[in-house]
């Protein structure tokens, strides 16, 4: 109830306010409208304080003096679960959001042409191991570059270093 009524103290005019936090009390917690207004008393008041203006002290800086609430302590009083957190697209943890960026990211790559990891080292290896055979038949340099479509420094790094690349 906290976290909802804290919510609407930003999206409800305060003169709404405390009416519908009494309903949603009512409606959803099963309290009575005394019940509600005494455990809601703190949200509907600071709410009234900034609706005039009022300021408080925090961290050295005047800010707003409604309950700013985070996504990690809303998530552990809720006790939102991982599993739960794939459902939801914003109430999410830095870790469920750093994952879904790092997929979106990867989707990125992939669609503008990169390979996977393992897939990009196996044609490494192939690239290599062609390099090498070309340079013993007696290919130069520059021709087995022109022939794989690299350079031939690339070409020169392939074949004198252990992995290729």
């Amino acid at each position: 109830m906290f976290v909802v009524a804290t919510s609407l103290a930003k999206l409800v005019e305060p003169q709404f306010l405390e009416r519908e936090i009494l309903v949603l009390g009512r409606d959803y917690a099963g309290w009575s409208e005394a019940e509600t207004r005494s455990r809601m008393q703190a949200v509907i008041s600071r709410a009234h304080a900034a609706s005039v203006g009022d300021k408080v002290e925090y961290n050295g800086q005047q800010r707003d003096p409604r309950y700013r609430l985070t996504n990690k302590w809303i998530i552990n009083t809720l006790g939102i679960t991982p599993s739960e957190e794939k459902e939801m697209e914003v109430l999410i943890s830095k870790d469920t959001k750093r994952q879904r960026d790092r997929e979106r990211k990867e989707k990125a790559r992939r669609a503008r042409g990169a390979k996977p990891r393992d897939e990009y080292e196996a044609e490494a290896r192939e690239k290599r191991s062609l390099a090498l055979e070309l340079r013993e038949q007696g290919m130069s340099l520059r021709e087995i570059g022109k022939t794989l479509g690299v350079s031939h420094t690339q070409i020169k790094r392939m074949i004198s270093t252990p992995q290729g690349w």
